[in-house]
């Protein structure tokens, strides 16, 4: 096992060694960066085929071209993956000895690459987006615990938080991810942590995102998605059955009032919770991805013409309890927060 922690650089950024080896990491990304590339030159290649079936497949169906913008999607995406690989390559190249300077393009291309996708899948799905609570996400140090019901989702502290207010999040997200040859690169040389599915908060799991909360500056953050996995109604019972069969009752109780939300799983956000004392907490709440929690959802047009609602709500640092269990109940408190804000501001109905 590699063990993780933070290396201080004299100017005040932070790294983080590497989480795997390098053989595993060149392996992966001598799949996947090839088979990305060629994905794109074949997209772009058939796209003259491509366009007009997926035209008459929505005619036929009545989905409002939904197969049509999806494509076009899939065409930003592979070009943005191959320019963001172009241009961490350049920043590699390049680098010099400045390390403050070389974090800082990586996290400029990570700004471009996520604001690029954002802006693209707006105009192209007809999206309106409405955000509320932007001027308390402006100035850190700052822990941002936000919802998670679409891979969508996953662009939104990027673009409205990183790249809207130069925030440099260091983000605890999902291993399945580095498939994606632009995360895979950039992600790792910038102090993230890729946690992985399915391990619950094992000990070594919780020490690495602790780690993430220390010693953050003006500019600096956290995010976590505490519920750890894709909202749904499935899962919620999965997620209610495990926690039935552990016998917390306290704990069962205050995870049985969620609707629309998993309850956060503790071991990570409490860590950095206490990592990161002093330190206030954002909540990124939204409504409008309901429709997109899969891709097959996307083609079926269940994002067309949504509106993307977004609450921040910020907690200063000394309303945060010092105790763990504390924590733990304001931890639940304000996702019950979150839960009934979503309720409250949830689509009317969703396409078919």
């Amino acid at each position: 096992m590699i063990e993780q922690s933070f290396a201080r650089e004299p100017t005040g950024i932070w790294s983080l060694p590497r989480q795997e080896s390098r053989l595993q990491t060149y392996r992966r990304r001598l799949l996947t960066g090839p088979v990305y590339l060629l994905a794109g030159l074949l997209a772009f290649a058939l796209a003259p085929v491509l366009y007009p079936l997926a035209f008459v497949v929505d005619i036929g169906g009545r989905r409002r071209l939904a197969t049509v913008r999806a494509i076009a999607m899939a065409h930003v995406y592979l070009a943005c993956e191959a320019c963001g690989m172009a241009g961490s390559a350049w920043i590699w190249v390049t680098r010099g000895s400045n390390r403050e300077r070389f974090l800082e393009r990586n996290f400029r291309l990570q700004c471009w690459w996520a604001g690029s996708l954002f802006r693209a899948g707006v105009r192209l799905f007809g999206l309106q987006v409405e955000v509320e609570g932007d001027e308390l996400a402006r100035t850190g140090p700052m822990l941002v615990f936000a919802r998670h019901v679409s891979p969508i989702d996953n662009l939104l502290p990027a673009v409205l938080i990183s790249d809207a207010h130069g925030i440099r999040l260091r983000w605890v997200i999902n291993r399945s991810l580095l498939r994606d040859p632009c995360l895979d690169i950039v992600g790792n040389r910038l102090p993230n942590c890729f946690v992985a599915a399915g391990t619950g908060d094992s000990e070594a799991e919780i020490r690495r995102v602790q780690v993430l909360g220390h010693d953050l500056g003006p500019r600096d953050g956290v995010l976590i998605f505490p519920e750890g996995a894709l909202f749904s109604p499935s899962r919620l019972d999965r997620v209610l059955g495990r926690i039935e069969a552990s016998g917390d009752e306290r704990l069962l109780a205050r995870a049985r009032r969620l609707q629309n939300l998993l309850p956060p799983r503790l071991g990570g956000s409490t860590a950095l919770l206490e990592a990161a004392r002093g330190t206030d907490v954002v909540f990124l709440a939204h409504t409008g991805l309901e429709g997109a929690t899969e891709y097959r959802n996307i083609l079926r047009g269940g994002l067309i013409g949504r509106t993307l609602r977004v609450r921040i709500w910020r907690v200063p640092a000394d309303e945060v309890p010092p105790s763990r269990d504390g924590r733990t109940e304001w931890l639940f408190d304000q996702w019950e927060q979150l839960d009934n804000w979503v309720s409250a501001n949830q689509p009317a109905a969703l396409p078919r």
